[in-house]
């Protein structure tokens, strides 16, 4: 569900190096993302499952 909203793919998302680059508001997204608790990760990700709808 992730890489979905980054508009990458999985192996985009694992690949080290430059092969994926992200755009200033990915990258801004992605390191929030990382400073989150499993429960906070669960909720953002409910959010976005709910919104897609």
């Amino acid at each position: 569900m992730i890489c979905k909203g980054f508009g990458i793919t999985l192996a985009q998302f694992f690949a080290e190096g430059s092969m994926v680059e992200l755009t200033e508001e990915q990258q801004t997204m992605f390191e929030a993302w990382r400073t989150l608790s499993p429960e906070q990760k669960d909720a953002i990700s409910h959010l976005i499952s709910v919104m897609k709808k």
